[in-house]
């Protein structure tokens, strides 16, 4: 008794699954992975998506991605970021001089004497502090810039680091809303675009190259003495 056979398959297929082509010389019909699980063969992934991401235009007169506002927003932020702490671990040092005890949080810890080494801490802890917060923004700002794709996440972990500046004075946590909203713009659209097209033009490429088809060895022709 026969059967509807597969597209493409030429035989007879009996009640029990069984086929038998009519050209012994013929290729088994080819079933979904799911049967061929099933009959004990090896079950088959589809192909990988080789879409290609969206991506930024190249710039004519550069030849690199042309950068989107958010770019230029978030750098800008970051480096606003980085200036606001600049000027507020100045005035934390400033004030120290006059009223220790209340130029930032950390120096309000504990009580301390007039030249002690205590102050001398609290003054390279303010420091390092200011150094840390300041430097996250900036430095995740200068590869956005850039067309880094980490800095997405890195946006992040500075809006983290950026909440030790509660540590230091009111001043200085302004800048947690720059830094957050510089992180916030390196997930837009545009951005990772922008990021997109960095990736593909930096990406190594393997270049075939025309190997001769004989390969002379000694002298060159051209500077024998012959």
């Amino acid at each position: 008794m026969t059967q509807p056979l597969p597209d493409g398959a030429q035989g007879f297929a009996g009640d029990d699954g069984s086929w038998e082509p009519t050209d012994p010389f013929a290729a088994q019909p080819r079933t979904s992975p799911d049967v061929d699980a099933e009959n004990g063969g090896i079950a088959t992934l589809p192909p990988p998506d080789d879409s290609t991401p969206e991506r930024s235009p190249n710039n004519p007169r550069t030849g690199e991605p042309r950068r989107p506002w958010t770019i230029w927003a978030s750098t800008l932020l970051a480096y606003c970021a980085t200036t606001i702490i600049a000027v507020a671990i100045a005035f934390v040092m400033w004030n120290s001089i006059a009223d220790f005890a209340h130029a930032s949080w950390i120096n309000g810890l504990m009580r301390t004497d007039k030249g002690s080494w205590v102050r001398v801490a609290f003054s390279i802890i303010n420091a390092v502090l200011a150094a840390f917060v300041g430097g996250a923004p900036a430095f995740v700002g200068y590869y956005a810039f850039v067309g880094s794709r980490w800095t997405r996440w890195g946006g992040l972990a500075a809006t983290l680091i950026s909440l030790f500046s509660l540590t230091l004075s009111p001043l200085a946590a302004l800048a947690i809303i720059p830094t957050a909203i510089s992180a916030g713009l390196l997930w837009l659209r545009p951005s990772r675009r922008y990021v997109n097209a960095w990736t593909a033009q930096r990406e190594w490429k393997v270049t075939q190259l025309d190997l001769p088809d004989r390969i002379r060895y000694g002298p060159v022709p051209r500077y024998s003495l012959d």
